[in-house]
């Protein structure tokens, strides 16, 4: 059950850095400013939500 939990971990921490990406390369060019603030939010966003799983699993261990 803890490596299910882990590789879910793994995948959504993937898949919201791939979101972010894609959102930062499909921008306008009139927002272009913009977009390394994007990234800085969805970067600390995932590790946030990365660091929280791994709290709530030790706490849980």
């Amino acid at each position: 059950v803890n490596m299910d939990l882990w590789f879910f971990v793994l995948l959504l921490g993937s898949g919201l850095i791939s979101v972010g990406a894609t959102n930062v390369t499909t921008g306008n060019s009139d927002r272009r400013d913009e977009t390394p603030i994007i990234a800085v939010m969805v970067a600390l966003s995932s590790l946030l939500v990365i660091v929280f799983i791994i709290i709530v699993l030790y706490m849980l261990r």
